[in-house]
């Protein structure tokens, strides 16, 4: 007599369909990324300056570069796949960043309203990929993690940002500490600890350090509290329009710019690090939880 084996086979996971729309909004986001290099083209074919084509490659290959990760991550989510989930609450959470429209001076209705309606959605990705039912369509056997999916990303998004300090660095941004100004290489040298400071603060999330939370969320509070002196700061917004004016000069564009800011102008400069603050205290909780929980693992590991 033969012995029959049955297998039970996993039962399918019920994936949502907010998470489905967010995916095919990321691809539709990463074609229209990849077409605005399009328009880099003209300004490469007959460049105005040396400055202007440098600048030109290097924000078409940039925005390139954003389409393809991008489309990546949109493939990844309808597959839903771990990584492409924590670089999806990245993306959106970066998203909540108001644009150019919305902080220019007496922006158009139109503008206004396509700025609030993209932070809007990227509020509203937001809250569909960090809320807990969508761990369950994010789980991979074998391949769990202790660390929550948006403290993951917000620990992504402190790395990169000293990516910026090449920027600062070539363009001789000058840097802004509670109402005071830097210029020259005490700028660049303040731009650099900064970022290292970050750098720092994101890899203690990433790796689970215990003084890792404290220590994100203190520098993102001294962030937000620094943008929100510099703006209501009329001296820092003169030089700082001054600035933006140097800038544009190279591109043969021009800037106007009112001196004294708007109260929404206020805080949506500090918008997306007051979204990264309130990821860090929503899972304050689970984070502290899965730090002591791999503390017995690291003992091991290491004995």
């Amino acid at each position: 007599m033969s012995a029959t084996t049955i297998l039970a086979l996993p039962e399918p996971r019920a994936n949502s369909g907010s998470v489905t729309v967010v995916g095919v909004l990321a691809i539709i986001a990463s074609c229209c990324s990849g077409l605005l290099s399009l328009f880099l083209i003209p300004s490469l074919l007959e460049p105005a300056s040396r400055f202007v084509q440098v600048t030109g490659w290097f924000i078409g290959a940039l925005l390139l570069l954003l389409s393809a990760f991008g489309s990546a991550t949109a493939i990844g989510l309808l597959h839903r796949q771990k990584w492409a989930r924590v670089s999806a609450i990245a993306w959106a959470i970066a998203m909540t960043s108001p644009g150019l429209n919305l902080t220019a001076p007496k922006p158009g209705p139109v503008a206004l309203a396509t700025d609030f309606a993209m932070i809007s959605v990227a509020f509203w990705a937001l809250f569909v990929l960090v809320r807990p039912k969508a761990d369950a369509e994010f789980f991979e056997p074998g391949r769990e993690s202790r660390l929550p999916a948006a403290v993951s990303a917000v620990g992504w998004l402190l790395v990169l940002s000293s990516l910026d300090v090449p920027a600062c660095l070539v363009l001789h941004l000058p840097f802004f500490i509670f109402g005071r100004g830097l210029f020259g290489w005490p700028a660049g040298l303040a731009h650099a600890l900064t970022s290292l400071l970050l750098f720092v603060a994101g890899v203690a999330l990433l790796r689970m350090k215990s003084f890792g939370m404290g220590f994100a969320l203190g520098l993102l509070i001294l962030e937000i509290c620094n943008g929100i002196v510099n703006d209501l700061s009329a001296t820092v917004q003169t030089q700082l329009n001054h600035v933006i004016s140097d800038i544009l000069a190279k591109f043969n564009m021009s800037y106007a710019s009112t001196a004294t800011p708007l109260s929404w102008e206020i805080l949506a400069s500090s918008l997306t690090n007051l979204v990264m603050a309130a990821c860090l205290v929503g899972f304050w909780t689970k984070y502290q939880a899965s730090v002591t929980a791999r503390l017995p693992l690291t003992a091991i590991e290491g004995s």
